[in-house]
């Protein structure tokens, strides 16, 4: 063979062989190209899962806070009526001249200014709370013992229980026991619970005690009374119940309100309530008992800067 066609052949060759090369590097390439758009594509999938189930979460969390805040405006609403009802059907007497003697309308209009002053303690309490909730009034957290709140709500409320014949228990937990709190708040909080079971109760008793729980680093509150299920019997729809001209206003909110307000107060401090039990209606002879959970974050016996409870 001659030289030249052996070049010819060579060369052929080497050009067979390097096309060869190219067209596996260009499927490699597409091979590779196609794996990383596949991965773009399941990562980017799994990013969309991941907002979509966020946006879920997010989504169910306003609509548990708007409940939250529907029912308590209606809870404000009513209990606001109950009062104003009777500031004016009192004023009604004293301006047609239905009372027997000037005695009588001393009586009225001392009654009137009463439910006057509780009302507005009761307003004053729900703008606090309002306050509290859009963060213009700063909670300070910081670690307090048990035993010093404890005893500021039996000096604060033993007076109120012997008044009504009732039994006040409150047992003082272990003093190494702290919880993190804001002191005036969680005062406030457990002496709203203890007064409002002194007021809607005749006799029984009333036990408050405390049991720390290491698992969830919490520590557990216990309230038990045993209040009538009557308290307990409120109308669903609060906004659209006429007041019962029958039923008088005690001066105290109703357990439903404190309930909820204190509710608002533990969980800007971290902390939960629930209500465990209720007494039904069919209850036997032997009174039934009402119990309330209070949760509150465990805190350590070494001192700690207090911290701004920051409301979402």
């Amino acid at each position: 063979m001659a030289w030249g066609n052996w070049l010819e052949f060579a060369s052929g060759a080497i050009v067979g062989i390097g096309g060869l090369s190219i067209s596996r590097a260009v499927w490699k390439n597409r091979k590779r190209s196609r794996k990383i758009k596949m991965k773009r594509t399941y990562s980017a999938s799994s990013s969309d899962t991941d907002e979509v189930q966020q946006l879920k979460l997010a989504c169910q969390m306003a609509t548990d806070m708007a409940q939250l805040k529907q029912g308590f405006l209606s809870r404000i609403s009513h209990e606001l009526r109950s009062p104003l009802n009777g500031l004016i059907g009192m004023h009604q007497l004293i301006l047609n001249d239905l009372c027997d003697s000037p005695e009588e309308e001393r009586e009225f209009i001392a009654k009137a200014h009463d439910s006057a002053l509780k009302l507005i303690k009761l307003i004053d309490e729900m703008v606090m709370i309002s306050k509290t909730e859009q963060g213009t009034d700063v909670m300070e957290i910081e670690t307090i013992p048990l035993t010093e709140v404890f005893q500021d709500i039996y000096d604060l409320t033993y007076l109120q229980a012997a008044n009504r014949n009732l039994q006040l228990d409150i047992v003082m937990p272990d003093p190494e026991i702290y919880v993190k709190a804001d002191l005036r708040r969680l005062r406030q909080v457990l002496t709203s619970l203890v007064d409002s079971a002194i007021a809607h109760m005749s006799e029984g008793s009333i036990h408050l005690h405390a049991d720390p729980v290491p698992e969830t680093q919490q520590v557990y509150l216990y309230l038990e009374d045993q209040r009538s299920p009557d308290c307990w019997q409120e109308p669903v729809d609060l906004l659209n119940t006429p007041p019962s001209p029958e039923l008088t206003w005690n001066g105290s909110p109703s357990p439903g309100l404190t309930l909820m307000a204190n509710k608002l107060l533990l969980e800007l401090m971290h902390g939960s309530l629930e209500l465990l039990n209720v007494p039904s209606m069919e209850s036997s002879a032997q009174p039934e008992t009402s119990r309330i959970l209070c949760k509150l974050p465990w805190g350590s016996s070494e001192p700690e800067t207090p911290t701004h409870a920051i409301t979402n």
